[in-house]
């Protein structure tokens, strides 16, 4: 016996291909209700699409958990915080391999002195005397 064609069970949010682009769509729901090839669109933006896809039909998505925004934050703070280190420890060993600041600087598209400010050595504390002499 054939199972039916069925879409499977979403287990995450589907977000809406114009979620990521609230300049352009400000009026986007940020979940996807239909599907145009392999473009996601909420109800909002699948309303304003262009006549560009006006020939290809959209299919309906199975309904799912609704897009949260904070969990969104959440998310991209994470990824963040990975890249941020990530970044950190790329810089660190283009040191060691003996590239200079200003190529790094070059290549993050900032100076040499904002580079080796952001990713240099901390300056040194001076420390402080615990026992006093008497």
């Amino acid at each position: 016996m054939n199972a039916p064609d069925r879409q499977p069970a979403v287990d995450t949010p589907v977000r809406c291909h114009y979620a990521d682009d609230p300049a352009r769509r400000p009026g986007c729901t940020l979940t996807a209700a239909a599907r145009i090839g392999a473009i996601t669109l909420c109800r909002s933006c699948l309303a304003a699409a262009s006549t560009l896809g006006k020939g290809q039909h959209a299919v309906p998505l199975r309904a799912g958990p609704q897009v949260d925004a904070l969990d969104w934050v959440a998310a991209a703070s994470q990824q963040l915080a990975t890249a941020q280190t990530g970044l950190a420890a790329a810089v660190t060993r283009a040191r060691q391999a003996g590239h200079p600041w200003s190529a790094i600087g070059a290549v993050l598209s900032i100076s040499r002195q904002a580079a080796q400010q952001r990713f240099g050595t901390p300056p040194q504390r001076p420390q402080q005397r615990t026992a006093r002499a008497t």
